[in-house]
């Protein structure tokens, strides 16, 4: 077997490249799906690069021929590199191994100009990486966060007894928004990034914040959004709450009205959930999400 990452500098090939693939596994690589469509919609960043992951087996040599045919090629796995030093893998635990060390092999041949800091991904893609990565350059991998792909395969299950309200945010609410975005940053565990925003989000329409009064009056308490669909899926992002408000429900009234409204249009619903938040897990599942899969964030540390 000869597994090659295929890197592409231009999202709009690879988008044809990768088409195929991200139609026929819309769950596995819904975070690249999402990006592409949003790259697309506003244009690339510099130095982004993309890939697609083939393994190729050469074909049994045909009776009476005297040469073998065409290697048989398939794709096992996407990457894609649009954040800062942190390339992201998909792919399934079968073909981790390789897929992580084809990507590794790639950067290391031909580096970006700025450093490779970490990885994410599904986690035999993201530790394969990881692993070749510090043999070639040294230094310690540290794992960071894990996180849990979720699935809503049937209706979502509404929550009763919360007091309020969704409705979709504007560009009113940008703002409250942008400070909300970086404190859901700061509460996962990202390093501080005062250039988050909710622009792009607030865009596309899919974000949404729960009102009610709890106590002050009608204000503002939660938010999630959904990413705009890709290939019939849609992947909720961002569900948070204002911490002096938590422990009441907000949380999985406003992650059931984004789905809710979601399903209405059609779209299949995904979401990525911290491993380590029991409290969100169990709130997920109450609303019907099942465990789909696992991925993990992991940092190099300079030797």
């Amino acid at each position: 077997m000869t597994t090659t990452a295929r890197a592409y500098s231009d999202p709009q090939v690879f988008a044809a490249a990768a088409d195929a693939t991200l139609a026929s596994q819309p769950l596995r690589h819904s975070i690249i799906a999402t990006a592409l469509a949003r790259t697309l919609r506003f244009g690339p960043r510099p130095g982004d690069r993309w890939w697609v992951i083939t393994e190729s087996a050469d074909a049994p040599e045909t009776e009476g021929s005297d040469s073998a045919d065409a290697p048989v090629e398939q794709v096992v796995g996407l990457a894609m590199l649009t954040r800062t030093g942190r390339p992201y893998l998909a792919t399934d635990a079968t073909h981790g191994q390789a897929v992580g060390a084809a990507v590794a092999a790639d950067l290391l041949a031909t580096p970006p100009s700025e450093p490779i800091t970490g990885v994410n991904g599904f986690s035999s893609a993201a530790r394969a990486f990881a692993q070749e990565w510090v043999q070639a350059r040294g230094g310690a991998v540290r794992a960071g966060r894990q996180d849990v792909l979720y699935d809503l395969p049937g209706p979502v299950r509404m929550p009763h007894g919360v007091p309020g309200a969704a409705r979709v945010a504007t560009d009113a609410d940008r703002d409250l928004l942008d400070g909300w975005g970086r404190a859901f940053i700061r509460d996962i565990g990202d390093p501080p990034d005062p250039s988050v925003t909710m622009a792009r989000p607030l865009a596309e329409g899919g974000v949404m914040i729960w009102e009610a009064d709890a106590g002050e009056g009608v204000e503002p308490l939660s938010m999630a959004f959904a990413n705009a669909p890709t290939y019939g899926h849609t992947r909720l992002s961002w569900v948070w709450t204002r911490p002096e408000r938590r422990g009441r429900g907000f949380g999985g009234a406003i992650t059931a009205a984004v789905s809710a409204r979601a399903q209405g249009d059609g779209l299949r619903c995904l979401l990525i959930g911290d491993s380590r938040d029991q409290v969100s897990g169990t709130m997920f599942r109450k609303l019907g999400y099942q465990v789909a899969d696992d991925s993990c964030h992991l940092h190099f540390d300079r030797a």
